[in-house]
């Protein structure tokens, strides 16, 4: 009998390590609510391996990020953002430049250290010839709400609208919400 309920045991534990490890994927769409007051749709996908150890903490590691705009619009569209281990928080449209313009932050201090110890902590993109380039950050945007879901593991649903956002992003860090000047990885 103990011998049984051991390897049932055995069994519980391993099922329920492959159930919360390993490697996840999100896909959803959100509207995107851009400097000008106009709004537009895109499409996010979010890949990210969990894990951690048996009753300890959990960890997640973003694998992979897409963005990709599916609404029409009067302008060219940006390039689809491919990314890892940086968030997108801000995408607009800079009509001076003629070119979109996408913020990113991290969630990770090595990430930080990694990108350059940016202060503040985002990095910056402008869309030249259909790709992203990074170029450095324009303080112009320091006080802008993010207008990019910042927290994907804790987004449970198909479809965000800008609406939901507000509600939704309360809870995240300001950092996630608004484009801040901090001088520390936090």
């Amino acid at each position: 009998m103990k011998k049984i309920i051991v390897f049932i045991g055995s069994i519980f534990i391993i099922v329920f390590c492959l159930a919360t490890c390993g490697n996840t994927e999100k896909k959803w769409q959100e509207e995107v609510l851009l400097g000008n007051g106009q709004k537009m749709w895109v499409e996010r996908t979010a890949k990210f391996s969990s894990g951690g150890e048996l009753g300890g903490p959990g960890s997640l590691d973003d694998l992979m990020s897409t963005l990709t705009v599916i609404s029409k619009l009067d302008v060219q569209p940006p390039p689809v953002w491919r990314g890892s281990e940086l968030s997108p928080i801000l995408l607009d449209y800079d009509r001076d430049e003629k070119s979109w313009v996408l913020l990113a932050t991290y969630y990770m201090c090595d990430v930080w250290e990694k990108i350059g110890k940016p202060v503040p902590p985002y990095v910056q993109y402008k869309s030249v010839n259909n790709s992203w380039v990074r170029i450095p950050f324009d303080k112009k945007w320091l006080g802008t709400s993010a207008n990019l879901t910042a927290g994907i593991v804790r987004n449970e649903r198909d479809v965000v609208t800008a609406e939901y956002k507000v509600l939704f992003d309360a809870g995240s860090g300001e950092k996630y919400r608004k484009i801040v000047d901090f001088s520390k990885c936090e």
